[in-house]
Order: C-alpha cells, then sequence, then structure tokens
C-alpha cells in the first residue's frame, strides 16, 4: 500500500526531475532556513487526475521564476524576452505544460507504467499573493527552491 507520504516524497523528486530535465532548473526542496515573502504577482497551473490516481497537483512560482523557467525551455536569453503583462499568458501556459509533464511521471512513478490515468488539461491563471498564502499553508503544499526563488507544489 502506498501511504501519502510515500506519494508526497515522490511527487518532490519527480518534480525536480521534470525541472531539470525539461527546463534545465536545479531544484531542492525548501529547508527551515529558506523563507520567502509571498510574490506579488506569479502563475498557478493545476492539473486534475483521476483513474487510478485521484489528486489535484498545483504549482505555482513568482513571475520571474516562470520568465527563468520559459527562457531556459525554449532555449533563449532571458534578456531577450519581454516578461511583463503582454505575455504573462504565454508564461502561465508554460507552467501549466511543466505540472501536465510532473503529473504524467507523477503517476508512473507512483503506479508504474500499467496505471490508468487520465489528466485534464492544465488551468493556469495569475496568482497573487493572497492565494500563495493559501496554498503554501496546505498540509500537503512543499516548497522548492530553484536559483533562490520559491516554486509551490
Amino acid at each position: 500500500m502506498i501511504t501519502d507520504q510515500v506519494c508526497l516524497e515522490t511527487l518532490y523528486e519527480t518534480a525536480c526531475r521534470v525541472l531539470e530535465t525539461a527546463a534545465f532548473a536545479l531544484a531542492e526542496l525548501a529547508t527551515e532556513d529558506d523563507e520567502f515573502e509571498p510574490p506579488q504577482r506569479g502563475c498557478l497551473a493545476q492539473v486534475v487526475m483521476s483513474g487510478d490516481l485521484e489528486c489535484l497537483l498545483t504549482v505555482a512560482a513568482p513571475l520571474e521564476l516562470c520568465c527563468v523557467l520559459f527562457a531556459d525551455i525554449l532555449g533563449i536569453d532571458l534578456d531577450e524576452m519581454n516578461c511583463d503583462e503582454s505575455t504573462q499568458q504565454q508564461v502561465a501556459d508554460m507552467l501549466g505544460e511543466m505540472a501536465n509533464i510532473m503529473a504524467g511521471q507523477f503517476a508512473t512513478d507512483v503506479l508504474g507504467e500499467q496505471a490508468v490515468v487520465h489528466l485534464r488539461p492544465p488551468r493556469t491563471r495569475l496568482l497573487d499573493q493572497a492565494l500563495w498564502t493559501e496554498i503554501s499553508n496546505l498540509a500537503a503544499s512543499r516548497l522548492l527552491v530553484i536559483d533562490q526563488q520559491p516554486l509551490l507544489i
């Protein structure tokens, strides 16, 4: 039987591996010493999983980190892109795709290749301080750190 703790540990390991593979980002679990202010602006992506595994995967990050990941995935210099309100939806969609990859890999990591898990298309939206705080207070949420910036799972 797979416990909630095993699922959570697997999720964080999966997220770190996907971020490294897809975005060349080295992520690690935050320690008790890591403290971050809730970001003023950010992106949120959610993927609903059903079937052999029923859960909601949520990924949230400050806009600045999302822009770095976006540039890394596209293989462009961050200075070449304009990370402002005009690109926020594209950056949020990238985070949605990242969450989708994490969800699929997580299902395989937890249940194996034979699992039947359906992923709904990612839902994305912009994130403010209040929503960040709400998500970070959930019992199952964990903070990852990428280049000294927070990412919530």
